[in-house]
């Protein structure tokens, strides 16, 4: 129907999009998707859960299994667990449907913090949004390590799982790190894709470059305490470099495109498109001293606190009263 409609349709746009549409549908990761509704009905049929949940991230296999849910079972809850950022190009999570079933949204959100409870409560409105919190290591306010400007060493963090963005900051780090030769960079992979794997990704290899250190800290917090600014793009360790007392500074490939954790920050997070950009943003915040940034990371770190909480046991009474379940009362064990 698709090839038919590329094929016929006068608007050449609407042709141009059917036609990938159609080669899109057949796509393997399409198809799993969809497989979701069948495992996630599957499953509610077989274990009769009173809460069925999964991650809210705006993927599209989240919708497919909220229907699955539905189908089997109109009465049970589906929860999704916003855990991670909230970004603008997420327009899954920031969309109204009014007048659409009840898969459409979950029934309940677990927030990361109050921050993205606002955020998310404009779209939803009649779902169940609870804090909840992250699993993350937050540390303490006693802790926390204050901004170290003279360091001089960026720590470098793609977004997790993707090759192509991975591949795009490395190259764009390896690059400014020849332009800035008192600087080390610290590249950082998530253990899903290890730098083994992106290497072949790369046009060269950083070996050859004296100030490129290749991380293998099994903790992020270890990179954090040992690095003065984050380069970045849609990583959400973004929000927790924050509080280790990292300068974030965001790699700005497009505009309409922009993936920012940090995008409703107004202070401390720079942007820059070009290596030329970089060296003028680490060479000024370089020569400041830490109390001359001091103010503007403490309003950082505020928002920061705002956007992410720590689950507590508080966290897991609020869920359960949101599910009906008292606390106390043992929770069905498909919940």
């Amino acid at each position: 129907r698709l090839s038919r409609l590329a094929r016929r349709h006068r608007d050449p746009a609407v042709r141009e999009v059917a036609r990938a549409a159609s080669r899109e549908c057949l796509a393997p990761d399409t198809a799993l998707s969809a497989l979701a509704f069948w495992a996630a009905r599957a499953a509610v049929r077989t274990w009769r859960p009173r809460a069925f949940l999964a991650f809210y991230e705006g993927h599209a296999v989240e919708p497919c299994i909220r229907w699955g849910v539905k189908a089997a079972d109109r009465g049970c809850l589906t929860v999704g667990y916003q855990h991670t950022v909230l970004l603008p190009v997420h327009l899954a999570s920031f969309r109204r449907h009014d007048g659409a079933g009840p898969e459409a949204q979950p029934d309940v959100v677990l927030c990361l913090g109050p921050r993205t409870r606002a955020m998310l409560q404009p779209s939803h409105p009649r779902a169940r949004l609870v804090v909840f919190g992250t699993f993350r290591e937050l540390p303490a306010a006693a802790q926390r390590r204050e901004p170290r400007p003279p360091m001089r060493v960026v720590l470098v963090v793609p977004e997790s799982g993707l090759i192509a963005e991975a591949q795009a900051l490395f190259q764009f780090a390896m690059d400014a790190s020849r332009a800035l030769p008192d600087h080390r960079f610290l590249f950082r992979c998530h253990p899903i894709m290890p730098f083994d794997r992106l290497r072949a990704h790369l046009r060269a290899s950083p070996d050859g470059l004296p100030n490129v250190e290749v991380s293998q800290r099994s903790s992020i917090a270890d990179d954090f305490a040992r690095s003065s600014v984050l380069l970045y793009r849609g990583s959400s360790s973004a929000l927790y470099a924050v509080l280790h007392g990292l300068k974030p500074v965001y790699v700005r490939v497009d505009p309409r495109l922009d993936g920012d954790p940090l995008f409703e920050l107004d202070g401390w997070r720079e942007f820059v498109s070009t290596v030329s950009d970089l060296e003028q943003v680490v060479r000024r915040y370089a020569a400041a001293s830490p109390e001359e940034v001091r103010g503007a990371w403490q309003e950082a770190v505020g928002y920061v606190e705002r956007y992410t909480t720590p689950v507590s046991e508080a966290s897991l009474d609020a869920f359960l009263r949101a599910l009906t379940i008292s606390p106390g009362e043992e929770a069905p064990c498909g919940a």
